[in-house]
């Protein structure tokens, strides 16, 4: 699930070569993930949540999607004043009291934090909620 078309082609260019028939890309619009509901068990968003324009829409549209018991794993870099990197404090919209605090409030419940994989970013498991 892409927003940028590009990245999209360039994995379908793979999984044509390589003859995949079990990967999808999907077009998604910057309120929603565009999936079927009930269609998947784990949405994995790496380095991108921060870039998520309508965080509420776009985590609706994924809560319909997961299907019962269905978790999020997100990782995504640390923003921590004095400490982080300034490209990070000047890119990041917030850090992960935000991102989590926004998360939980669309019915997805913290089940998990993986702290000792990775030094700047953080990493959550979060399971949806009913």
């Amino acid at each position: 699930v892409d927003i940028i078309e590009k990245f999209l082609a360039h994995v379908d260019t793979h999984i044509e070569r390589r003859s995949w028939t079990n990967v999808e890309t999907v077009f998604c619009t910057e309120r929603s993930a565009e999936l079927s509901p009930d269609s998947i068990d784990l949405a994995f968003i790496c380095n991108v949540y921060h870039h998520f324009e309508y965080p509420q829409d776009t985590l609706a549209s994924l809560h319909d999607a997961l299907r019962s018991g269905g978790r999020i794993v997100l990782v995504d870099f640390k923003r921590i004043p004095g400490e982080s990197a300034d490209w990070i404090l000047n890119h990041m919209r917030a850090g992960p009291e935000v991102f989590e605090a926004e998360i939980t409030k669309a019915s997805f419940t913290k089940t998990n934090e993986i702290t000792d994989l990775l030094d700047d970013n953080y990493f959550v498991i979060l399971e949806k909620s009913s």
